[in-house]
């Protein structure tokens, strides 16, 4: 009997100390990245986000703000997140082609994995929106659109545009 709790109790502590070890590989990272774009007359913007959230706001007719907060649970299926994190706050997925604005596609799907990026996007009131989130909540507010929201999960939440909204 006394040697049934001592291998219970070795593996008891044997256990506690593997969960000790693994907590610090899977801690949450985080990471942040601001941007500030010049723009003329009506947007046609594209913000995408697999997992995160999507906020979109009237601001400036002449400028466009972009604030995320992106955030890693490491683990070591995700592989090196603090890198890739690095990464995505130096080179940050915003393109601008004119008045055409596309934020968060990732031609390369291993820079996101396990990966979540919440934008915060200030934007002129006059601005066409298409937003598309895997998982997250889509605000959208005060801008005359049109505006097309897209999820996969719940559906987004609009104010003051037209817009449409679908969940995929």
């Amino acid at each position: 009997m006394r040697r049934r709790v001592r291998v219970f109790a070795a593996y008891l502590i044997w256990i506690i100390a593997t969960a000790v070890v693994a907590a610090p590989a899977s801690a949450t990272q985080e990471g942040h990245f601001d941007r500030t774009l010049s723009v003329t007359g009506a947007v046609d913007l594209t913000v995408q986000t697999g997992s995160g959230n999507i906020a979109v706001k009237p601001g400036d007719s002449n400028k466009m703000e972009i604030h995320a907060t992106i955030h890693a649970n490491h683990s070591w299926l995700n592989g090196d997140a603090s890198s890739r994190i690095n990464d995505i706050e130096v080179n940050p997925p915003i393109e601008q082609n004119g008045s055409t604005i596309r934020i968060g596609h990732f031609d390369d799907r291993d820079r996101e994995r396990g990966i979540s990026i919440n934008y915060e996007v200030i934007v002129p009131a006059q601005t066409k929106l298409h937003s598309e989130s895997g998982s997250g909540d889509e605000t959208i507010d005060g801008i005359a659109g049109p505006v097309r929201a897209v999820r996969a999960s719940i559906p987004a939440a609009a104010r003051f545009a037209r817009w449409e909204l679908r969940a995929a």
